[in-house]
């Protein structure tokens, strides 16, 4: 949210600090959390031609699943995994590590991931193989 919480946040757990949007093309997975999917999507527009294939993107907004499938299809093109994992738990969840995460997507791109979403999560329900069924 500032570039003051993302230097504190790094120290606290060991992880790297970005402060501009574009630095973060250089994660394997990336995660997004916005009010809408019309923020995740443009969000997405503006990293689409930086990503690598093989990233994959973990979105925990609960948004549309329309809007999920359509970035999905366009990241596939660019070889971009994407997963809709919103959450459940609020923030005393998020804070203690405990929230249930309802996965949409790929079996296999949700494994690529796991790791990552495990790091904040208690349960990880995989709701289906199509994004937008999360």
């Amino acid at each position: 949210r500032s570039e003051a919480k993302a230097l504190q946040h790094s120290q606290e757990h060991n992880s790297k600090a970005v402060v501009s949007l574009l630095d973060v093309v250089e994660a394997d997975v990336i995660f997004t959390c916005l009010p809408t999917s019309k923020e995740v999507d443009d969000v997405l527009r503006k990293l689409e031609q930086e990503l690598r294939p093989g990233t994959v993107i973990v979105d925990c907004t609960s948004g549309q699943p329309e809007y999920s499938r359509q970035i999905a299809e366009r990241l596939d093109k660019q070889g971009v995994g994407f997963v809709d994992a919103p959450v459940s738990g609020g923030p005393r969840g998020a804070e203690a590590g405990t929230l249930t995460v309802m996965a949409g997507g790929c079996r296999d791109t949700l494994e690529e991931a796991r790791c990552a979403i495990e790091a904040f999560s208690r349960k990880i329900v995989h709701a289906g193989e199509k994004p937008g069924s999360g």
